[in-house]
């Protein structure tokens, strides 16, 4: 799960893997070493994993409307007209959500711990593309079927080898780490004359 999250482009807390390794290792000795545990049968092992993990996915949906809530009063006390708002858990605190806010000019995120008081700070991911290479790269088929599934991407441009590039990413499944692409990055190249010259995901070697 964790090599996953990390192709991902969002990797999990250093100390969450510690504590989930921590209460699985316990989970392994007491099986062992309790009596009670030692005589479960593993449909009961089985059937005790659904209840928990019924249990958090109830949790994430009962603190959802919290969340969203706080991102919506965030949203309305800053007067921000939004195209697309959400609220995403952070896995697998589900006290830690991430809150997302698309605009006509960028996206902004807002963290939320729901055990304090609704947060204040935010990133604002502003949108850097001149309109003829957004318009031109919107047109294209493939591009359409990427911002159908890309609730919240920001856009970017950068001259590279002399050609003009779009960056479309996902905030979703942005990293923020050095020297590391961002999970689900698209990317538009375009000719000196702004005809589209390839589209298309990028891989992790960056092509």
């Amino acid at each position: 799960a964790f090599a996953l999250a990390e192709s991902a482009g969002v990797g999990f807390a250093p100390v969450s893997i510690v504590i989930a390794s921590g209460v699985i290792g316990a989970l392994f000795f007491l099986s062992a070493g309790w009596p009670p545990l030692a005589k479960w049968r593993r449909s009961q092992w089985a059937q005790t994993g659904l209840v928990c993990a019924l249990a958090y996915l109830l949790a994430c949906t009962a603190l959802h409307a919290v969340a969203l809530k706080r991102v919506r009063e965030f949203a309305s006390a800053r007067a921000i007209s939004f195209t697309e708002i959400g609220a995403l858990p952070q896995a697998p605190n589900f006290w830690i959500w991430d809150g997302l806010i698309r605009t006509s000019t960028g996206v902004y995120e807002v963290k939320e711990d729901l055990r304090g008081p609704a947060s204040r700070d935010f990133d604002f991911f502003a949108d850097s593309v001149p309109e003829k290479y957004l318009a031109a790269a919107r047109a294209l088929p493939q591009t359409q079927t990427y911002l159908w599934f890309a609730k919240f991407p920001f856009f970017t441009y950068a001259i590279e080898d002399g050609d003009p590039i779009l960056y479309m990413r996902d905030l979703r499944f942005f990293s923020r780490r050095r020297g590391r692409m961002s999970g689900f990055t698209y990317r538009v190249t375009f000719d000196a004359e702004g005809r589209v010259v390839s589209a298309g995901m990028m891989r992790r070697n960056g092509r």
